[in-house]
């Protein structure tokens, strides 16, 4: 078991690290978005037809954000959000944690 002050400053690199990722899950949603508001929106036939490109897109999105969710939920990945949790958790003293000079 680390000792409480690596414990902490590996949650906090591993914490930061998690909210880039989510952070640019966040700008992927909004790129995505605006892709379907200003493209395909705009674009009658490509909606109301069974245009294999558009099912291509939304499939590849789908997927791409599910395998990124699944890594970070991932209990024996390298970077876990369950698995921060759960040390966290079983850290029997208290423990801060701080991220950009905020506990």
């Amino acid at each position: 078991m680390l000792k409480e002050k690596q414990f902490r400053e590996r949650a906090t690199r591993e914490l930061l690290e998690i909210g880039k990722q989510i952070q640019s899950r966040t700008t992927d949603r909004k790129l995505y978005q605006r892709f379907e508001i200003e493209v395909i929106a705009a674009n009658p036939e490509i909606t109301h037809s069974r245009n294999p490109y558009l099912a291509l897109i939304r499939g590849g999105y789908t997927d791409a954000t599910t395998m990124r969710l699944r890594r970070l939920l991932a209990p024996d990945a390298e970077l876990s959000i369950r698995r921060l949790i759960s040390q966290i958790s079983d850290t029997k003293s208290y423990c801060t944690i701080s991220i950009l000079g905020k506990s």
